[in-house]
């Protein structure tokens, strides 16, 4: 299963996958992938490694930010794993992912192009959220 973590103004997703146990430790793959002309740009990243795999269509630079990214919200990344991705509380029902609203996550970084979701006009991770 992949669930939504972070979505970019360019269509850049960042998902991950569940947590698969491997030699005993918990694994899980980040996906990374940008829709381009007659395709998809695609980078996978398995966590705790941060090991990268079958990149298509991402410079070196890219990679080096995407792993920033993936390394600085690799404890939310488990977190929602754990949970079978991230949901909050919604009148209507709920808002999964990386729709509703959209807020600008600071990373200590100039990175203006990261969103995250939230709920009247908070970010979901601060309400009490629930597995999905």
């Amino acid at each position: 299963m992949k669930y939504p973590y972070m979505t970019f103004p360019d269509e850049t997703e960042i998902t991950h996958s569940d947590i698969r146990i491997v030699n005993g430790v918990e694994n899980i793959t980040v996906y990374v992938e940008r829709p381009i002309d007659g395709g998809f740009a695609n980078a996978f990243c398995t966590l705790p490694s941060y090991e990268w795999s079958d990149v298509t269509g991402f410079s070196t630079d890219d990679i080096a930010l995407f792993e920033d990214i993936i390394r600085k919200g690799s404890h939310l990344i488990y977190k929602f794993a754990r949970q079978g991705g991230f949901q909050c509380p919604h009148p209507r029902g709920s808002i999964t992912g990386n729709r509703g609203t959209k807020f600008i996550l600071g990373t200590g970084k100039p990175y203006p192009a990261l969103h995250f979701t939230t709920f009247r006009g908070r970010l979901c991770r601060e309400l009490p959220c629930s597995p999905v």
